[in-house]
């Protein structure tokens, strides 16, 4: 079971950095000091990083101007998924589509506190009411210019 996850979670490191280096439109919006440039300076966070990268649209409101929390699932949740969730995801246009749907529901408007996000009044850029479940806060809030990055240890559904 480690050595399955292990191997996912190897495999995702390789296709994020492919990602992150091959997605010219985002990689022209990414600044040191905004979320972009954050996400992509911590190294848990490098699968997020390359999902974002898959779907363009989603990974341009990270660059833009307008504040966003990003709730960013951590290397280790993402790779809980496994690889086949992974592929199904990245590997045709109607799972690009449901990526969007995935990356959407871990964005949410504004800079938000963590107590914020216990509040239960909140909603993701998807819709969705902002709720971590089984899932917990990792870490301390990573500022950027336009928003702030939670690390969440669950993949919100």
């Amino acid at each position: 079971m480690k050595r399955n996850r292990f191997i996912v979670l190897i495999a995702m490191v390789v296709i994020s950095f492919c990602n992150f280096g091959c997605s010219s439109s985002l990689n022209s919006l990414t600044t040191a000091t905004n979320l972009l440039g954050v996400l992509g300076k911590n190294p848990n966070l490098s699968s997020f990083s390359g999902l974002l990268n898959k779907v363009p649209a989603v990974g341009k409101l990270l660059g833009g101007s307008s504040p966003l929390t990003v709730l960013a699932p951590s290397n280790d949740a993402l790779a809980s998924l496994g690889q086949d969730a992974i592929t199904k995801l990245t590997g045709s246009k109607e799972g690009l589509s449901q990526l969007a749907g995935l990356l959407k529901n871990h964005l949410v408007a504004g800079k938000v506190s963590a107590s914020d996000l216990a509040s239960g009044t909140l909603k993701t850029l998807a819709g969705n009411p902002v709720t971590l479940d089984a899932g917990s806060l990792v870490g301390s809030a990573e500022s950027a210019d336009n928003g702030v990055i939670q690390v969440i240890n669950k993949v919100l559904q």
